[in-house]
């Protein structure tokens, strides 16, 4: 199975869990301060977690390490978690808050997606400063723009 990439608004999303070829567990990458912080969502069996890192990829690898640890340990007893032996057979649905998003992938401009979901591009970046929370549709808008983005990025030769 391959991660899944999403941006929040208000967390409305139903969460399902997928067994077929591993679990499937929802993180939420948000950005602090200094720091990325990756939190399941919701609590898994009887696992809650909150990991940080410098960046994502730091984030998701100490999210690893802690449930690494909880199946070690707790796990033990959560029968939610019989039969996994190892972070390795989970897959993360990855969702990012929408400053964790632009923080993350620096090389997009937020006027150029707000232009291209058909908003405000200072709306937009007051919800990358924090200052605003977008809603679930302002959210779908922008995950969809940022989605039109990639889908012409692919279709790009360069000679």
């Amino acid at each position: 199975m391959k991660p899944f990439t999403y941006l929040c608004g208000e967390y409305e999303s139903v969460y399902n869990l997928k067994r077929s070829k591993g679990m499937q567990i929802k993180i939420i990458l948000e950005r602090g301060e200094d720091t990325i912080f990756a939190r399941t969502e919701p609590a898994v069996g009887g696992f809650f977690a909150v990991a940080e890192g410098e960046n994502e990829t730091q984030a998701v690898a100490e999210m690893r390490g802690l449930i690494d640890d909880y199946i070690q340990h707790e796990g033990k007893t959560d029968a939610f978690w019989e039969g996994i032996v190892s972070s390795n057979d989970i897959v993360f649905e990855v969702f990012y808050d929408l400053q964790a998003f632009f923080d993350t992938f620096k090389a997009l401009k937020i006027t150029e997606v707000a232009h291209l979901a058909n908003l405000s591009g200072s709306l937009v970046r007051q919800y990358v400063a924090g200052t605003k929370h977008p809603s679930a549709k302002q959210a779908q808008k922008i995950e969809d723009a940022v989605h039109l983005l990639g889908k012409r990025l692919l279709e790009v030769s360069v000679c």
